[in-house]
């Protein structure tokens, strides 16, 4: 489920260069928003209201070139207001994100510590897994150029 946040982390990642504290920002952003759309989607009682809630759900998605949230969205244009069935599929979105948020906002400030490990075997896999893109991952790739360079490699 990693996955569904990866493209949203290197958009991020993109427009926030090697600012670390903008990264988490604008993925707290991110994932507030979110919030706040289906929140609205749940609140809606006519079609109006739901179109509006499911437009800005899906122009969320666009900005932090989410794929499958754009789907989802696009889904939700076609649903009718209430729809159980799309919002459980926002909900479990939003539950992923904030999973993987968490998740990943703690690596990185492991990372970030003193006794941070060099980017290698298990820790490698580590961040493969949790999708991460931005300071933590540019940091240990950095490691390991000093690394294969110290080993004479070429």
């Amino acid at each position: 489920m990693a996955g569904l946040f990866r493209d949203v982390n290197e958009t991020i990642a993109a427009a926030s260069g090697d600012d670390a504290a903008l990264f988490f920002e604008l993925r707290q952003a991110f994932i507030d928003s979110l919030s706040r759309q289906i929140d609205l989607l749940r609140r809606s009682r006519c079609d109006g209201n739901w179109q509006v809630s499911a437009m800005r759900l899906q122009g969320l998605a666009a900005s932090f070139n989410a794929g499958p949230l754009i789907a989802l969205a696009e889904q939700t244009l076609k649903a009718v207001p209430g729809d159980t069935a799309i919002l459980r599929k926002l909900a479990n979105f939003l539950d992923n994100c904030r999973h993987i948020n968490a998740d990943s906002s703690a690596h990185d400030q492991h990372c970030d510590s003193p006794a941070g490990p060099v980017g290698s075997g298990p820790h490698r896999l580590e961040h493969r897994a949790l999708a991460i893109a931005g300071p933590c991952r540019e940091k240990h790739s950095a490691r390991r150029i000093s690394d294969h360079d110290r080993a004479g490699g070429s």
